[in-house]
């Protein structure tokens, strides 16, 4: 637990971001029980809490967090080795990706889902989106956020 809050901590804005952000960590990862994709076919497939996959995405964040291109993209297990390595890959993944379209600075959840899952996971209807709006929303009130500053549930 106290990894995770240092984790949020060091890339939110406020605690509705904060809702944002460990929804998309207990999603990706099972409720923390899991850093990979199970039975992936693809060397760079999903990685890290909030999964970090493709090649390209691994040679950014090796870059980003070991200063150079090619660590993560050699060895992408790194990213499983331990939580820390899940968690950091997964605070570069938001701060770089989904904070940068802006999904949580404008208050639209399903932005910040486009990012992190794919452009058809994320649309309207799609169970994948209800289920990660829906764990936000929780959180969130959880977390004490009013109604009237919940994000919309779109892009």
């Amino acid at each position: 637990a106290a990894i995770v809050a240092i984790g949020v901590s060091s890339v939110v804005q406020d605690l509705n971001e904060a809702a944002m952000f460990v929804a998309h960590l207990i999603y990706g990862s099972s409720g923390f029980r899991q850093r990979e994709e199970i039975d992936s076919s693809t060397h760079y497939y999903g990685r890290g809490f909030i999964q970090l996959s493709r090649e390209d995405s691994y040679r950014e964040a090796s870059q980003e967090l070991n200063g150079d291109e090619q660590t993560l993209v050699v060895d992408p297990d790194i990213v499983t080795q331990d939580a820390w390595q899940a968690l950091k890959v997964s605070v570069w993944l938001w701060k770089c990706k989904v904070q940068r379209v802006g999904g949580p600075s404008k208050n639209k959840f399903r932005r910040t889902t486009m990012v992190v899952k794919s452009e058809e996971e994320s649309g309207p209807g799609h169970p994948t989106a209800e289920l990660l709006y829906g764990l936000y929303v929780e959180i969130a009130k959880f977390l004490g956020v009013a109604d009237s500053e919940l994000a919309s549930n779109e892009c």
